[in-house]
């Protein structure tokens, strides 16, 4: 029995440095992508309220496309206290995040639609993840909280914005 405990510290031993080093030199991106659901950031406490997206059936391109959810969350980065234990650290700003229920294919063929929202001049961001059972989320960077905003789904910048999707914001 004490042997099994004596490989165990020395596991620990060995692995701390190798889990700093991963910490500390492997991602250095700003922030982190968004959560997947709003369960995943109600867990890491980044959650705030919940959004409605209306109408949440669109036609595009003869597929229909379905709104399974929609949260605001706080932007937010993943650092360890310890070295081993993650938490998410607030980095100022909001994600405006949604996934679909249908029609991701969609975004995962040529060309790509856009999401964007009333005149601005980038796009939502997508993220995808193979390994999730839920594996798409649309995302927009909120430096404030607005009350709603006007989202149009086009296939280029330049083309005109019907503006005919509704997104309001349930401050709570």
């Amino acid at each position: 029995m004490h042997w099994i405990i004596k490989i165990g510290i020395v596991a620990l031993v060995v692995a701390t440095p190798v889990k700093w080093v991963s910490n500390v030199f492997g991602d250095k991106t700003y922030y982190d992508s968004p959560c997947f659901s709003s369960l995943e950031a109600r867990l890491w406490r980044i959650y705030v309220c919940r959004a409605r997206i209306a109408p949440s059936k669109l036609n595009y391109r003869d597929q229909e496309i379905e709104i399974k959810e929609a949260w605001i969350e706080r932007r937010s980065k993943t650092c360890y206290l310890l070295i081993w234990f993650p938490y998410k650290k607030d980095m100022g700003g909001y994600q405006l995040c949604f996934t679909l229920e249908k029609g991701g294919e969609i975004f995962r063929s040529w060309p790509v639609p856009f999401w964007v929202s009333d005149d601005a001049d980038h796009t939502f961001g997508i993220c995808s993840s193979s390994s999730r059972k839920n594996n798409m989320v649309i995302y927009e960077h909120l430096e404030t909280l607005p009350c709603s905003e006007k989202v149009s789904l086009i296939e280029g910048l330049k083309q005109p914005r019907p503006k005919d999707i509704e997104v309001t914001i349930d401050k709570k």
